[in-house]
């Protein structure tokens, strides 16, 4: 049975795209891929009941997002959880090993689980891509970016991110010479501010879709235990949605994109945040 994938948003992005890789890694490392894999799974649990790659992803994601062992076992793996998945004898042996202190940890037994579920997917890493060959085939279209709600920056990650890069921000000193070094651009929108460039490539696509600002950031004082310190703010250019430049064209209230700034160096740091208005 096709993939008969109802969400026009995500058909228009994935007709755009070249043929996803057929191996299980490189696959589930792609976030395109991951979660159109993740989109398919569901589905067939829904169309044919069959819910064994949707647990066999989430053991994956599991896996990569470091869960301890004892749960991966409770939840997937222990026969009162009813899983969905026959799991190889082997496997849940070397668990029990792990949980009566036979082994010393549950390393080996992660590494067994990554092995086994890599094999299980194969299958179904197969039959996703002709399915995705199919809806590629009969939606042929050009590459465009599209804003997908789907794959909105999380604010977790990208606190993380901007946290990092404003730490690594020296203080300005007019005397060296160092405003370069003590400056950062950032991105935003009224929702999502991106400070830096190191954030994942889809968090720029996903402003470049929506439309942002352009700004910099300045370390003025880095602060004491008396003195939290002080950042300059001054923005650059505004881009519309799909990447163009405003130019002459007069250009929207940028007040809630200063209090996005605002808010967002606030959730990573206590400096105080001035305008350049």
């Amino acid at each position: 049975m096709a993939w008969e994938l109802k969400d026009q948003e995500w058909l228009t992005r994935i007709a755009a795209e070249t043929a996803p890789p057929n191996d299980v890694h490189a696959l589930l490392s792609d976030e395109l891929w991951a979660n159109a894999f993740s989109m398919w799974a569901t589905d067939l649990g829904f169309a044919q009941g069959d819910y064994t790659v949707s647990t066999l992803h989430r053991v994956w994601v599991d896996l990569a997002y470091g869960t301890p062992g004892e749960s991966i076992y409770e939840q997937h793996m222990d026969p009162s959880s009813g899983s969905v998945v026959q799991w190889p004898n082997a496997l849940s042996d070397r668990f029990a090993r792990a949980a009566n202190g036979m082994d010393s940890d549950y390393l080996g037994a992660l590494e067994e689980t990554r092995r086994v579920v890599s094999e299980m997917l194969e299958p179904y890493v197969a039959r996703f891509c002709q399915d995705v060959h199919v809806l590629q085939s009969e939606n042929v279209s050009e590459p465009t970016l599209v804003p997908a709600k789907s794959i909105k920056p999380d604010v977790g990650a990208v606190d993380g991110i901007n946290q990092m890069m404003l730490k690594e921000l020296p203080e300005f000193r007019s005397d060296k010479a160092n405003l370069a070094e003590s400056r950062v651009n950032f991105y935003a929108t009224p929702d999502v501010v991106l400070i830096g460039d190191s954030h994942p490539a889809s968090y720029y696509e996903y402003l470049n879709a929506v439309g942002y600002t352009i700004g910099t950031i300045t370390m003025m004082r880095r602060g004491s235990a008396f003195n939290p310190g002080r950042m300059e703010v001054g923005l650059l250019e505004v881009i519309r949605p799909g990447g163009q430049s405003y130019g002459d064209l007069p250009v929207p209230s940028q007040e809630d994109i200063r209090q996005a700034v605002t808010d967002a160096v606030g959730r990573v740091s206590n400096k105080e945040v001035r305008h350049n208005k």
